[in-house]
């Protein structure tokens, strides 16, 4: 986990004062979850959004493309961190309504997460259990 920590704050943040998960969204089903670019068949795939913002603007394109990431199975989570976040948007970005995390504060976020993740796994006793344990049985704090 400490791995995955450290490539996530390699991560550049572009700035800008908009929330683009459509844009977020369409790079997961086209690039990130395929077979060439180390997806695994056996794995199920899931995408967690960190939103601070709205996303009203382009709402429309938006859900459009959380079809497009269901039809491909991808299990989307959001997790809205602040309070200009819109709760109901979140809901229909996710998956589920289980699949939705309100948060206060970035530091609230390690928990939020490790929710989330343990909730992806959450699937058919036995299925995949060895690899979600790879994941979430790791503490908070190492998060």
């Amino acid at each position: 986990m400490q791995d995955l920590q450290r490539e996530v704050d390699l991560v550049p943040f572009i700035g800008g004062s908009q929330t683009d998960i459509a844009a977020a969204l369409r790079l997961a089903y086209q690039s990130v979850y395929r077979l060439p670019n180390g997806d695994r068949a056996a794995i199920p795939n899931i995408a967690i959004l960190l939103v601070a913002g709205r996303v009203t603007d382009r709402l429309t394109e938006t859900l459009a493309e959380v079809v497009e990431a269901k039809l491909k199975n991808i299990r989307v989570f959001t997790i809205g961190v602040g309070s200009s976040v819109n709760p109901e948007e979140l809901r229909q970005i996710a998956s589920s309504p289980r699949d939705v995390f309100l948060v206060r504060a970035a530091t609230e976020l390690a928990s939020n997460v490790g929710s989330a993740l343990r909730r992806a796994c959450d699937v058919k006793p036995g299925k995949n259990r060895s690899i979600c344990n790879l994941f979430v049985n790791v503490p908070v704090h190492q998060m």
